[in-house]
């Protein structure tokens, strides 16, 4: 888990107390039988007790006590993804504790962090939407780091065996393809969406986008004319069809 998260940290980088003075002052608060601890303590104390805990049952209320403070209280969320993934190590399944760690991970604005997090969300997603909706911000994520291609394509792939006609992954395989020169596989997708349009807009966007990839990637200038062609009988007033268009006779 930790090397799948590599940022978390059970250390607390604040200081707990900033001299002998407040620390007389809080053992003194401490001996009226009133919790005057600071956050950063307790959260310490709750890490002691947590080490010297075998039972990993009764580790759970420390972990949670301890992940809603400094998530809440100290704002620490590399700490409290330190908690927050040992939590999963004993009830891998608490999905109210991968929805904090998702929130902590968009924050921090970790990629790496945020892709195992979704990953992660789709196996225990109760419905297919669900999984869907959490693999696309897995690929989103994996895009942005970049991640091994590998790793890439199966997460697509998965989305696309649920739903062979899901708009957003079929955007992100052609995204993908791209990134790997594969421009074969990128006019692919954006034929794919030209099938799968839901609307004149989304039609006429797919359709550009694939001719520009027949143009100026593939020289495949036949293809490329016709997609513009067919913009202009469906739109006749796009400027950007008609000069594409005009760039390509050029071209042949």
């Amino acid at each position: 888990l930790e090397r799948e998260f590599p940022e978390v940290s059970l250390e607390i980088s604040a200081p707990v107390l900033p001299n002998e003075k407040a620390q007389a002052k809080e053992k003194a608060q401490s001996s009226s039988g009133a919790d005057f601890r600071s956050p950063q303590q307790i959260v310490i104390d709750l890490k002691d007790k947590i080490r010297g805990t075998e039972d990993p049952k009764q580790k759970i209320p420390l972990l949670e006590r301890a992940l809603k403070i400094t998530k809440e209280e100290i704002g620490e969320f590399k700490i409290a993804m330190g908690f927050a993934v040992e939590l999963l190590s004993i009830e891998p399944h608490r999905s109210d504790v991968l929805d904090q760690m998702e929130e902590m991970v968009r924050a921090l604005k970790n990629p790496e962090g945020l892709a195992e997090v979704m990953r992660r969300k789709a196996l225990l997603a109760a419905t297919d939407d669900l999984r869907i909706e959490y693999l696309l911000s897995r690929v989103e994520a994996l895009l942005e780091i970049p991640a091994p291609p590998p790793m890439i394509a199966s997460s697509i792939d998965a989305i696309l065996t649920i739903d062979p006609e899901c708009p957003p992954a079929l955007e992100q395989l052609a995204r993908f393809c791209r990134s790997q020169k594969d421009y074969e596989g990128e006019a692919a997708a954006f034929e794919k969406l030209i099938e799968v349009a839901f609307d004149l807009d989304s039609d006429v966007d797919a359709r550009f986008k694939a001719a520009q990839v027949y143009r100026d990637k593939l020289q495949q200038y036949d293809e490329a004319c016709a997609h513009f062609k067919r913009i202009l009988e469906l739109k006749p007033d796009n400027r950007e069809a008609k000069e594409a268009l005009g760039r390509v006779y050029a071209l042949v």
